[in-house]
C-alpha cells in the first residue's frame, strides 16, 4: 500500500474480484490507530477540554470589569484582557498533544539504544506494562549447539571417551541414518540431528558412507504427537527400520531389548533402569533421545528392539542468566517453553535462575 498525497494504491499478487478489493480498501482506510492509550486519551481530552477552558478563561477575564461597570467603578479593560489571554495560553491543554508523543519518541529511542526495536508508541506502552516474558528454550535461552556427551547402552551409563567405544557403533549408526541432517559440506538440518550425525562421524561412520551401506527406502517423519521419527533402509539384503525419539514414546513401542548383541523380551525392570538412566542425564540438563530398531518389510513403529539412549547438551547463553535476573528484579516473570523432558527443562530453568522449585 502506497499513500501519496492522499491516493491509496493496492497492488497484490492475486487477481481479486472487485468486491474483495473493495473490502481490503475498507479495511486499510478504517484500520485502527496504532497510537497508545495515553496518546488517544490526551487527544480526546484536548478536544473536549480546550473549548471549556477557553470559554471559562474568557468569562473569568471579562467578569471583573463587567461587575465594575455595573457598580460604577472604572474598569481597566486592557489589563483584564491581557490576563485572560495569559491564563488561556497557560491553561490550554493543546501542548499535551505534542509533548506526549515526544515523550514516547524519546522512549523508543532509548529502547533502540538498548537493542530493542519498537514499532510505535502503542507497542512501547504495552511493553512497559509487561508482567510476563515467554521465551522458547532452544536457540533463545540456549546456544542451539547440541553435542552428544553421554550414552546408555548394554545396561551401562557411559560418558567421555567411552561413548566412542565399538559397542556404540550400531547406536551411532542408527542415530545418523535416522536423521535428515548433513555436515560434510556445511551444516544442514535440525541442530539435534546435526549433533547425532557429528557423533557418528567421530566414530568414523560418515553419513555418506553409511547411506551407501544402508540406503534409505522409506521414511516416517517426526511429529509432535508421536514424538518419533522412523526410517527404513536396505541393509545386508534385509529391510532395517530405525526409530529415534523421546524415551517415553520409544518404550511404548519397544517389546524387546538388545544387550551385547543378544535380543530378548524387555521387562519392567529394564524399563525402570532405562528411565533411571534418562533421568540421570536430564538432571544435568541433557536432552535425551532413544533409539530402537526392527527388521520388517513394511515400515511400522511396533515390536521394536531397544538399543540405547544418548544425552546431548545445549549450553545456555551466558547473557541469559543476567537477563532473567533483570526481569525478576523488575517484577517480571520469565516462562520457558520447551519440548524437552520435564527434568531437563527444570535443570535449565534452575541454571538460568527462572525457578528454584520443582
Amino acid at each position: 500500500c502506497i499513500n501519496i498525497s492522499g491516493v491509496l494504491t493496492i497492488r497484490t499478487t492475486k487477481n481479486f474480484g472487485e468486491s474483495t478489493a473493495s473490502k481490503i480498501l475498507d479495511l486499510v482506510e478504517n484500520a485502527s490507530s496504532k497510537k497508545s492509550k495515553p496518546e488517544n486519551f490526551i487527544s480526546k481530552f484536548a478536544r473536549v477540554y480546550t473549548p471549556v477552558v477557553c470559554y471559562l478563561a474568557l468569562g473569568l477575564a471579562f467578569l471583573p470589569p463587567v461587575i465594575s461597570l455595573i457598580i460604577g467603578l472604572d474598569a481597566n479593560w486592557g489589563k483584564w484582557i491581557y490576563r485572560a489571554l495569559t491564563f488561556l495560553v497557560i491553561s490550554c491543554p493543546c501542548a499535551l498533544v505534542i509533548s506526549i508523543p515526544l515523550t514516547f519518541f524519546a522512549g523508543i529511542g532509548g529502547a533502540s539504544k538498548a537493542g530493542v526495536l519498537v514499532k510505535g508508541s502503542n507497542y512501547l506502552d504495552m511493553l512497559s506494562k509487561a508482567k510476563i516474558v515467554v521465551m522458547d528454550k532452544t536457540g533463545t535461552l540456549t546456544q542451539n549447539k547440541m553435542t552428544v556427551v553421554k550414552a546408555y547402552i548394554n545396561e551401562k551409563l557411559i560418558d567421555g571417551e567411552d561413548i566412542l567405544r565399538d559397542e556404540c557403533k550400531f547406536l551411532s549408526m542408527g542415530l545418523s541414518l535416522c536423521s535428515n541432517a548433513a555436515v560434510d559440506e556445511g551444516l544442514y538440518g535440525d541442530p539435534t540431528e546435526i549433533a547425532l550425525v557429528e557423533y557418528a562421524n567421530k566414530m568414523n561412520q560418515h553419513k555418506a558412507d553409511l547411506e551407501k551401506i544402508a540406503p534409505r527406502i522409506d521414511e516416517y517423519p517426526f511429529d509432535s504427537v508421536r514424538k518419533m521419527m522412523s526410517t527404513q533402509h536396505l541393509y545386508k539384503e534385509k529391510k532395517l527400520i530405525f526409530t529415534k525419539g523421546a524415551i517415553d514414546s520409544i518404550l511404548k513401542v519397544a517389546t524387546r531389548i538388545d544387550i551385547n548383541g543378544q535380543v530378548r523380551d524387555i521387562t519392567e525392570e529394564d524399563k525402570k533402569n532405562i528411565m533411571a538412566a534418562s533421568d540421570a542425564m536430564a538432571i544435568f540438563a541433557l536432552r535425551v533421545l532413544g533409539l530402537a530398531y526392527s527388521y520388517a518389510d513394511e515400515l511400522k513403529e511396533e515390536n521394536l528392539v531397544f538399543i540405547g539412549l544418548v544425552g546431548m547438551i545445549d549450553p545456555p547463553r551466558p547473557e541469559c542468566k543476567n537477563a532473567v535476573g533483570i526481569f525478576k528484579n523488575a517484577g517480571i516473570t520469565t516462562i520457558m517453553i520447551t519440548g524437552d523432558h520435564k527434568t531437563t527443562a527444570l535443570a535449565i530453568a534452575r541454571e538460568l535462575g527462572i525457578t528454584d522449585e520443582n
